[in-house]
């Protein structure tokens, strides 16, 4: 039986930083603020940055028709690049246009999603996010065409103030009290 002294090797778990964390999260909630009080401007932001994704999307289709080996059919990667190169050129010369066409997509998206969680599989079934999805896509159907001015806005800076608030909370949040490391005079046995 061999013995082997575990308070030599300690092991202490990685702990986010906490400055790292406020500061992250006071940025985003700084963003959001803005966004929020600038919601047609961080629409249109928002569009052109998808625009240029995507426009990088159909180089990078092009390269891989380009590179595919001989006997690989190249057809499938021009066609995406086709299409994504139409919606980023679309997005990037028309971006007040783009946004209302993906607000009304998405709201009719969020009302089958809504329909489907509300009536759909009873396995699936969740009729409270059903009902929120069906009221909000609902809800942006009838403001459309200007609910595409600030849906889009007001999604985005939702979002870096949810992330802002958990990044401030978590930097914030007490720490742990440190696990107590066996002395050394406590050799620990390992068979």
């Amino acid at each position: 039986m061999s013995t082997v002294n575990l308070s030599t090797t300690s092991v202490v778990p990685a702990r986010p930083r906490r400055f790292g964390l406020l500061a992250s999260g006071a940025v985003a909630v700084a963003m959001g603020v803005v966004g929020l009080a600038l919601v047609p401007l961080l629409t249109v932001a928002a569009v052109l940055t998808i625009g240029v994704v995507l426009l990088g999307a159909a180089v990078y289709q092009v390269t891989k028709a380009w590179r595919a080996p001989d006997g690989q059919p190249r057809k499938p990667h021009l066609v995406y690049a086709a299409v994504y190169a139409f919606g980023g050129l679309a997005m990037v010369f028309n971006p007040v246009g783009s946004a209302v066409g993906v607000t009304l997509f998405a709201a009719f998206a969020l009302v089958l999603w809504g329909l489907y969680r509300v009536f759909g599989d009873a396995a699936r079934r969740d009729i409270a996010r059903g009902t929120v999805a069906l009221i909000g896509g609902t809800l942006l159907v009838l403001t459309w065409p200007v609910s595409g001015l600030w849906a889009i806005g007001v999604a985005v800076a939702a979002a870096l103030l949810a992330v802002g608030w958990r990044n401030l909370v978590g930097g914030l949040r007490p720490r742990r009290p440190a696990e107590p490391e066996a002395t050394p005079d406590e050799p620990a046995y390992i068979a």
